[in-house]
């Protein structure tokens, strides 16, 4: 009996070893699965407030697109006000659905969004860069983590394992450590005080840093080392220009100002193969395409890509006068 009960033992513990791993990454698939299918807020809560502010009544009827550097120098309200001044009662409402890491993808998912809530606008100004353009695309990790279902894993396989594995693998294998934050939030209803080590209210503020029209070109030169035009990317581009058209959009294509270190970077090989790809894409009849890479000086900027203060206002009148209002006022 005793010796039954020995050899016993050892067996149940092989079994338990066994089968532990097989349980826990059974119940990380199951509630990665179930992720997918919590309301969008939980992964992209920025996402939903810019989309809720955009279904307002009076619809916009101007709507930009893109990524943080539209976030940094479009502001719709200088837009806006430009527009009143044109065309008084008739100036439609300008909302901005730029957000951080809002590459081609993004901006294809918020347009998706955007006329799934009966959301048309007169105008769209989508953001395009020689960076969205590249293979692998750089931000793809920021859709993988907010909108990505395991539909589009496997879809975007090839370019997530290029530019982005860790992530990859943090946000499918083990999902309840990399959004514990967003679940824990969305099961309780609050953040949970503890991931923060002060309230907002008690946390010193920080000191803005100081502009720097160089900083980051140097990341980007890396990253932008060997470009090559993603036809992943391209494909996006397409789906958006064609979602226009279906939904009797008008759309024109923006290249935002950068820096001069910035456009160094680009100069050459690169942007010869981005205008390249770009006037393939365009199509009949042609969508237009205003490359502002070079419209403001270096003392607007920030660092290399995004505006300052004194951009956003710059570049809002820009768009204002010659972008949007001569897309909008009788000829």
């Amino acid at each position: 009996m005793d010796e039954a009960t020995n050899t016993a033992g050892p067996h149940r513990a092989r079994r338990v070893l066994a089968w532990t791993p097989l349980l826990f990454f059974a119940a990380q698939l199951a509630i990665g699965w179930r992720l997918d299918r919590a309301p969008l807020s939980v992964r992209f809560g920025d996402g939903v407030v810019k989309l809720a502010a955009a279904s307002a009544e009076p619809r916009p009827g101007v709507v930009f697109f893109g990524s943080s550097r539209f976030k940094a120098l479009v502001e719709p309200a200088v837009v806006e006000r430009k527009l009143r001044a044109a065309l008084g009662d008739a100036a439609p409402r300008v909302v901005s659905l730029a957000f951080n890491g809002g590459d081609l993808v993004g901006t294809d998912f918020m347009f998706a969004q955007l006329v799934a809530r009966g959301v048309r606008p007169k105008l769209a100004v989508v953001e395009v860069t020689p960076e969205w353009l590249r293979h692998p695309i750089p931000f793809l990790n920021g859709q993988l983590l907010r909108i990505f279902e395991w539909s589009d894993v496997i879809d975007w396989f090839p370019e997530l394992v290029l530019g982005t594995r860790r992530t990859l693998v943090c946000a499918r294998l083990f999902p309840v450590y990399c959004y514990r934050n967003e679940l824990l939030t969305w099961w309780t209803g609050r953040s949970p005080p503890y991931l923060s080590s002060l309230p907002d209210s008690a946390a010193p503020p920080r000191k803005p840093k100081a502009d720097d029209p160089k900083h980051g070109a140097h990341r980007w030169a890396r990253t932008l080392r060997d470009y090559e035009v993603s036809d992943r990317a391209l494909g996006v581009l397409r789906r958006i220009l064609a979602r226009c058209h279906d939904e009797r959009i008008d759309c024109v294509l923006v290249a935002p100002p950068v820096a001069s270190a910035q456009r160094a970077i680009l100069d050459g090989k690169i942007d010869a193969a981005y205008e390249s790809a770009l006037e393939r894409v365009r199509g009949e009849p042609q969508v237009p395409f205003y490359d502002e890479s070079a419209r403001l000086p270096d003392q607007a900027f920030h660092d290399s890509s995004h505006g300052n203060k004194r951009g956003g206002a710059l570049f809002s009148e820009i768009m204002a006068d010659e972008v949007v209002l001569p897309r909008l006022a009788p000829p």
